[in-house]
């Protein structure tokens, strides 16, 4: 998958509605990341990107649960 897929994928708007289809706060999603709750809502309003070891692992961790 490309950089830019994952990354239109696991941020913004998005990256929310994963986090909500799987009924968790910010707060749970944070703490599974090992980021700050600021952080995470930073991600999912566009004011800043997620670094890509912070892509790859929202990807893993979408990943896993779709399966």
């Amino acid at each position: 998958m490309r950089l830019a897929t994952i990354r239109a994928k696991y941020t913004g708007e998005s990256l929310k509605n994963l986090r909500q289809g799987l009924l968790m706060t910010q707060s749970q999603l944070a703490e599974k990341l090992g980021v700050s709750v600021t952080t995470l809502s930073y991600w999912e309003h566009n004011h800043k990107q997620p670094t890509l070891n912070h892509l790859a692992a929202l990807k893993k961790f979408f990943e896993e649960r779709s399966n």
